[in-house]
């Protein structure tokens, strides 16, 4: 296997461990909307996921995970509130991701 190989395939585990921590998230916040601490664990997920894509040169996967990263960020500073619209929003950016 390369080098290649390897870093796409450890991408591949910690991508699905980052999405699996985000859907626990977001079905916990839909019991506690006003959780900050929740949005920066999905916020530094997809942060960490939108990185990796960049460094492996997954350019679409990078574009996907920065627009959630983007609605995150209006979340985490008040311009927005979670409601079932966003949330809906990120679980499928999510399973757009997964794809």
């Amino acid at each position: 296997m390369t080098h290649d190989q390897d870093y796409i395939r450890e991408f591949v585990i910690e991508c699905r461990e980052g999405l699996d921590r985000i859907d626990n998230v977001l079905v916990e916040m839909e019991t506690n909307p006003g959780d900050k601490s929740g949005l920066d664990t999905v916020f530094r997920s997809l942060h960490t996921i939108k990185g990796n894509a960049g460094f492996l040169d997954f350019p679409k996967l990078g574009a996907i995970a920065h627009a959630g990263e983007a609605l995150l960020s209006h979340l985490r500073g008040g311009q927005l509130a979670i409601n079932a619209e966003i949330s809906d929003l990120l679980l499928r950016t999510i399973d757009a991701i997964r794809g």
